[in-house]
């Protein structure tokens, strides 16, 4: 019978640290859900950073080349 509430008391023990295993899983999944999308809005501020810069420059090149006629 002791066998049997300790055995009782394992499993209980197993099922609450399993469930706090999962509910940790699921709290990194979103901080990683998260971190990937703040990296993708990174990635395309740079790119339209980048594309800015690209216009100027060939609005600076036009000008110049205009200037030079």
């Amino acid at each position: 019978m002791s066998q049997d509430k300790e055995l009782l008391s394992t499993i209980h023990a197993l099922q609450k640290e399993l469930q706090q295993e999962k509910e940790n899983r699921a709290y990194m999944q979103k901080d990683m859900d998260e971190l990937r999308s703040a990296l993708l809005q990174s990635e395309q501020v740079k790119q339209n950073l980048i594309d800015q810069l690209e216009k100027k420059v060939d609005l600076i090149l036009t000008l110049i080349q205009k200037g030079d006629a």
